[in-house]
């Protein structure tokens, strides 16, 4: 047992990164995540369109439609991160294994929590559930590929990636701890944390910055036969 851990401390897991001759048709697994996240998004749309039927032609009431479109682009933000980061990990290491696909279907599930969080997200119901759903998958499963990836130069960029995921995170999660204007103020600043850092490369004090190859769909191989 010892020696298993040793072996994956030492970037073992670069054995999971996709090679040339891998299959690139999608597994049941990765079929199965895309369900879940097509019922979290019906719910989102559910949860918009009965904002958007506000009655009353009053200034309030239109403020009222713009605010609940706001709030369902809001909540959107955060399933379109989570669909993106799975994507790529599902294209950068083969999914046929058992730790992607382990990865894939507790992605999966956060999807589930979240898609059911999305009605109540805004009334003090169902925003922790939502926000602890996304923080604990995004920011989770990326320290498992740092831990197992090991020196590979992706690790590096899992690091980053996920400190700034973690600090984004702390905003989800004390926007769940609140309502009103605070909730949305917080949750405004974790979208902007998210993606504001990804669009920088995630830069950080001595690990540096940049974003090449991050969205590489599938490694190469170089010459003495590693993956790049």
């Amino acid at each position: 047992m010892a020696r298993d851990r040793e072996r994956w401390s030492r970037g073992y897991g670069v054995a999971l990164l996709r090679k040339r001759e891998s299959a690139q048709q999608a597994t049941y697994v990765e079929l199965f995540f895309d369900l879940v996240m097509v019922f979290a998004l019906n719910r989102l749309v559910s949860s918009g369109v009965a904002d958007l039927e506000v009655p009353g032609q009053a200034p309030a009431d239109y403020l009222a439609r713009w605010a609940g479109l706001g709030r369902t682009l809001l909540l959107f933000a955060p399933l379109l991160w989570t669909w993106t980061i799975t994507a790529y990990l599902t294209a950068r290491f083969d999914p046929r294994t058992p730790a992607l696909q382990r990865s894939t279907l507790v992605a999966a599930f956060a999807v589930l929590i979240m898609g059911t969080s999305v009605p109540h997200a805004f009334d003090g119901a169902g925003g922790l559930s939502f926000a602890l759903a996304y923080t604990l998958n995004q920011v989770g499963r990326l320290l498992i590929f740092v831990y197992i990836i090991g020196a590979h130069p992706l690790g590096r960029l899992y690091v980053r990636a996920t400190v700034w995921l973690a600090v984004g995170g702390a905003f989800w999660i004390l926007g769940g701890l609140t309502t009103g204007g605070a909730q949305v103020v917080l949750w405004i600043l974790a979208v902007i944390v998210d993606f504001g850092a990804a669009r920088l490369g995630w830069p950080l004090p001595r690990l540096g910055r940049g974003r090449q190859a991050v969205w590489e769909m599938a490694p190469t191989i170089s010459p003495s036969g590693t993956s790049s």
